[in-house]
């Protein structure tokens, strides 16, 4: 399994800010190697803090073989802030050890939103229908000041499954996938599972490219 050091998409670095560490916008986010989330990025989260208050989701899972639950979750649909492209991504309330599960999984080319199905981690390449979704565990680790420590381990392997309701207004869904992060040692979910409030955008909103 390989380990990335850095955050390859703008909605990582954010949701790590925003969900897990409670950050400000000005802070950085150690991870082996430095990273910065664009102060846009950050802002742009900020109407899901609110419908975080409201949100009764749950996620459970096993790291591990130690237990992992996370409430005040949900999900959501947003756009991608480097390539204006719409993904499906969810959020939690802090759990007991600050770690933090991300999830993104962009809409399939043609295709209006994310749909009901099976979806693999670790694709080397996005396939033709441009659809190659990424799961990672946030961990908090100690890191020189001025930075925010904050590892992350990138699903290499795994999968999910996503189950919407008639009204796409709740989502459900069960999970398994394996990360390393040699120095921080091997991450193995299992048991995986969630559900949540789910939004959607309006189907008129056109992402900015």
């Amino acid at each position: 399994m390989k380990y990335r050091s850095h955050l390859t998409r703008s909605l990582l670095a954010a949701s790590l800010l925003t969900a897990s560490l409670h950050a400000v916008a000005t802070e950085r986010v150690y991870v082996g190697s430095t990273g910065t989330a664009p102060l846009s990025a950050i802002q742009a989260q900020g109407d899901r803090a609110a419908r975080a208050a409201a949100a009764d989701g749950l996620i459970t899972a096993r790291i591990n073989g130690a237990p992992f639950v996370a409430t005040k979750a949900f999900a959501y649909e947003s756009v991608f802030q480097l390539d204006g492209r719409r993904y499906l991504g969810i959020e939690h309330g802090p759990t007991e050890r600050g770690r933090a599960l991300i999830l993104s999984i962009p809409v399939k080319n043609g295709d209006s939103h994310v749909r009901d199905g099976h979806y693999e981690f670790g694709l080397p390449t996005a396939p033709p229908e441009g659809v190659k979704p990424e799961m990672a565990l946030g961990e908090p680790v100690d890191a020189p000041p001025p930075f925010v420590g904050f590892a992350v381990f990138n699903a290499d392997s795994g999968w999910i499954d996503l189950k919407f309701n008639a009204d796409r207004t709740r989502l459900d869904a069960t999970f398994e996938f394996e990360a390393a992060g040699e120095e921080f040692g091997d991450r193995i979910i299992r048991k995986g599972s969630f559900s949540m409030p789910y939004t959607d955008l309006p189907d008129s909103v056109v992402p900015e490219a």
